[in-house]
């Protein structure tokens, strides 16, 4: 029996991109197009900002083309690593190559976020029945309440 060989190089990340890209062509005439997006996350109330570099070539490459700065964006692809050269000599930076593309308009954006972050709906116990026992939160709900706790629209 032959095993089949599951990749476990496989990443999503979403964001917003931080410039609109920009389309090159290979030396071959291959497009290639590299841009980054940004998210945020909040831990113990401190809200920080990272960013991912991304590289779409090929087809996917005059997609990416055409995103634009601030727009909501679903990357899954595969994560390499890319060496740069700096001020203190070569280093690795960690890079996403997409295999797929997503954009949002700003209500799918809102309807997604919805789905993962609200809380989940309690029904109310009939006279019969007594109400649950409340259990201590797991460390995803505590991760989530501080979520809650950084967005600047709640």
């Amino acid at each position: 029996m032959k095993h089949r060989f599951v990749p476990l190089n496989h990443v999503t990340v979403s964001g917003r991109c931080t410039h609109d890209p920009e389309v090159r062509y290979t030396k071959e005439g291959l497009p290639c197009c590299d841009f980054q997006i940004a998210f945020n996350s909040c831990y113990n109330g401190k809200q920080t900002a990272h960013f991912i570099q991304i590289a779409a070539f090929a087809e996917l490459a005059t997609t990416a083309g055409k995103l634009r700065k601030g727009l909501a964006v679903v990357i899954v692809g595969e994560l390499r690593d890319s060496k740069v050269i700096g001020k203190n000599g070569m280093y690795s930076r960690p890079k996403v190559l997409a295999n797929k593309i997503w954009r949002f308009t700003e209500d799918e954006r809102e309807d997604a976020l919805d789905a993962v972050y609200s809380p989940p709906v309690k029904e109310k116990p009939t006279k019969k029945e007594k109400p649950p026992v409340k259990e201590k939160p797991t460390k995803m709900e505590q991760n989530r309440e501080g979520l809650h706790k950084c967005d600047p629209d709640g």
